[in-house]
């Protein structure tokens, strides 16, 4: 009896001792993990990551870690479609056991805030150069103490906030491919200004338009082809009114500022063809796609890239109007332009930048194509010209 009325006190205690262990939380710190891939070819040379550097944010589900976790910043060295992310200093840890949602952006910069990171697109010359404006974002993934893996794919993955924008230039009658490369080529209505929200995901524009050199986009020049392609990523903006477009080949400026209307959504290709013949020239369209690629390349500015044919749901070019072929007649005393219905007051010509990259030097200097000067036009005033910028 004895005996039964000390073994049955002890029993009690152990069973509350284990009851109290197993309603007690689990502690231990587990971290978070992360995945990323991107929408179809989300970045501007592939849908591949290059040694990338995310910044995440929590934004939904514990108070706590949307106070706690804000640009925090994660890397991977992988160059596939799909990688692995890990924390560059200290990881985020779950706090408590709802599920909490995320966003991520890059390029990563320190110390940004939901609105703060600045964009800016007037020099683009190189890749890394391009790879800096390149912004990508994802939202809605979502992860958990017990389910520690976040995951940036499917409808939650990477995806362009920026626009894109080529330029394909020919050569017509009485021009050559070396004349269009060595010409002054000008975009006038763009704004290369803005905010990058890390809350939404979106670029605002902010500043007035201005004239941009299409010198400081990457470009190439394909002389199997005879085409000039200069390749820009712009903010994605609303245009008030169509922009100017210009060239300046050997001293006779050919300007078109009716048939460039472009919508400029985020995550769109606009590729505008125009051959420039020694009369004026003619914009003969504008190819609305997904930014897609037909292909791969090493990213240099030297690659050339040919844009996908699959049309966009719906085009938003601005048509082109009925007199899409202005001929110019040109005065050298005024440089005043005429065009068929369209005109415009006389004016000096712009100083031309300097090339600011090897390619835009190589391309900029007649003797790079391995030609003599007197192959880059037909008729001696054109030679004259050509040698003038050597």
């Amino acid at each position: 009896m004895k005996l039964y009325n000390i073994l049955l006190p002890t029993l009690a205690i152990f069973a509350l001792a284990s009851c109290s262990s197993d309603n007690e939380p689990d502690n231990t710190p587990t971290a978070l993990k992360i995945t990323a891939g991107f929408e179809t070819n989300s970045r501007a040379l592939g849908s591949t990551w290059e040694a990338d550097n995310i910044g995440v944010f929590a934004i939904a589900g514990n108070i706590k870690m949307q106070d706690k976790y804000k640009n925090i910043s994660y890397s991977t060295t992988s160059t596939s479609d799909v990688a692995e992310f890990t924390a560059d200093a200290a990881p985020i840890y779950f706090e408590g056991t709802e599920d909490i949602t995320f966003c991520a952006y890059a390029p990563y910069e320190s110390g940004a805030t939901w609105n703060n990171p600045q964009v800016n697109t007037r020099d683009q010359v190189t890749r890394e150069q391009q790879k800096r404006i390149d912004f990508i974002y994802a939202t809605g993934a979502v992860a958990s103490k017990n389910s520690p893996v976040l995951s940036f794919t499917g409808s939650a993955a990477f995806r362009h906030v920026m626009s894109r924008l080529v330029v394909k230039l020919k050569p017509g009658d009485g021009l050559t491919t070396p004349d269009i490369a060595i010409g002054g080529h000008y975009i006038d209505g763009l704004i290369h200004d803005g905010t990058f929200d890390l809350a939404t995901g979106a670029v605002t524009p902010s500043g007035s338009p201005i004239e941009w050199s299409l010198v400081y986009s990457t470009h190439t020049t394909d002389m199997t082809n005879n085409v000039v392609t200069y390749d820009a990523l712009v903010i994605p903006q609303m245009l008030t009114a169509p922009l100017k477009f210009k060239s300046v080949i050997a001293a006779q400026a050919y300007v078109n500022d009716t048939a460039m209307q472009p919508a400029l959504e985020p995550g769109k290709t606009y590729t505008y063809t125009i051959t420039i013949h020694k009369t004026g020239l003619k914009i003969e369209g504008c190819t609305v796609t997904d930014w897609e690629y037909g292909g791969s390349g090493s990213g240099e500015a030297g690659s050339s890239f040919a844009a996908s044919s699959k049309p966009a749901a719906a085009s938003i070019c601005r048509p082109l109007p009925a007199n899409a072929f202005a001929r110019a007649i040109w005065s050298r005393k005024s440089f005043g332009r005429s065009f068929s219905g369209v005109s415009s007051t006389p004016s000096a010509l712009p100083n031309l930048p300097s090339p600011i990259s090897a390619s835009a030097r190589a391309a900029a200097t007649v003797g790079s194509f391995g030609l003599r000067a007197d192959a880059f036009a037909s008729s001696g005033s054109a030679r004259a010209n050509s040698s003038r910028r050597r």
